[in-house]
């Protein structure tokens, strides 16, 4: 439901405290197979909200116009003809505004068919919206603030690997120079979301490649080729781009194509304390499946962590994003856009950080109509 316009709201009375409850899709494992625990133990009690969701406000054209000469391009209508609903959350004294575009992602392998249907339908989304707003802004390089990206050279590291590419052209010995590429660039990568959205532009510049040279049917190239495959037998032939949406999200498709650059929206610091809280309730319930804890007795605990956990996952990385993004010295767009989960409610750390900086930054947020 979107609520009419009605102005700036600074009411402090207005923040919310959210039910804590966590919801981050790279732990969906762990709650799934909590969950199931917990079923079979009878804790019904353990209620498994979702976070409160902001109030998205209609917004008058007039307000819409003012808004996207402040931004550059008009993210309503940009939003709309890619299937958003986009309202108003917080307006700004000063035309500075987060633009949170809510995502659906994941890189779990157990994912079900209906949730990767769910991923790759916001990612797809998530492209042509962005693929327009760089077409339309005017800002030559469109700068996003990403989930889970904490490294200041991640922008970098795609371009390296998407000048490798390039220079790597069919000729003799063209198979084996990729494969000593992708060892010596690739294989080490410890991030795995992102060694394996580049083994996938691996995969494709093989592909390609391939049915450049097979055409010749050379002694010479198959035997590259068999050596290629020797080297680094990961890499082969190019995957569905749904497989790309899945494991490397939208935003790393367009920023190896140059279309956008990544910043990132989070510090390593603050995921591994995320991460720290549902490994200890992983570790209960292991706890509790093998006898070696009672249920009852877990319960508390656990209502506990998930609590810790809550606070980890939303409140303080939404701090982090939206610090990160406000205080960015580097980028002077009045508009700067947030990917963050859908179930991420940055409205809390917008407030926050306007009361203790004295300043009135917006929020914009856009979630795709259902």
């Amino acid at each position: 439901m979107i609520e009419k316009y009605s102005g700036i709201n600074r009411d402090p009375s207005a923040v919310r405290i959210d039910t804590p409850v966590p919801f981050f899709k790279s732990e969906d494992t762990i709650l799934r197979r909590f969950r199931r625990l917990t079923l079979r133990l009878s804790i019904v009690s353990l209620a498994l909200l979702s976070p409160s969701k902001p109030t998205l406000v209609e917004v008058p054209q007039d307000k819409q116009e003012t808004i996207a000469d402040n931004l550059g391009y008009d993210i309503f209508d940009l939003g709309k003809r890619n299937d958003y609903q986009v309202g108003l959350v917080r307006d700004s004294e000063n035309g500075s505004y987060i633009v949170h575009i809510g995502q659906i992602h994941s890189g779990q392998e157990d994912a079900t068919s209906s949730e990767r249907s769910d991923i790759v339908a916001s990612q797809k989304h998530i492209e042509s919206l962005l693929e327009d707003i760089a077409q339309t802004s005017n800002d030559q390089s469109v700068q996003v603030y990403a989930e889970a990206v904490v490294n200041n050279d991640y922008q970098d590291k795609l371009d390296e690997q998407r000048n490798v590419l390039d220079n790597i052209t069919a000729r003799p010995g063209c198979m084996t120079e990729l494969a000593l590429a992708y060892q010596q660039h690739v294989s080490t990568i410890k991030d795995e979301r992102v060694k394996t959205f580049l083994r996938q532009r691996y995969n494709k510049k093989y592909s390609e490649l391939f049915s450049t040279m097979s055409q010749a049917q050379s002694p010479e190239f198959f035997l590259d080729e068999s050596e290629a495959q020797r080297i680094a037998p990961e890499i082969s032939w190019d995957q569905p781009k749904e497989a790309q949406y899945i494991s490397g999200e939208a935003i790393n498709i367009l920023a190896f194509e140059g279309k956008i650059k990544i910043q990132p929206a989070e510090t390593a610091a603050a995921n591994d304390a995320a991460m720290a809280a549902f490994n200890e309730i992983d570790l209960l319930c292991e706890e509790v499946e093998s006898g070696r804890k009672d249920s009852q007795s877990a319960r508390n605990e656990i209502i506990e962590l998930e609590k810790e956990a809550f606070l980890a996952v939303h409140s303080v990385r939404d701090m982090i994003a939206v610090e990160t993004a406000i205080e960015d010295q580097n980028n002077l767009d009045k508009g700067k856009i947030v990917i963050f989960g859908n179930m991420h409610n940055l409205e809390n750390a917008v407030d926050a950080y306007n009361e203790t900086h004295q300043t009135s930054v917006g929020l914009i947020k856009l979630e795709e109509i259902k």
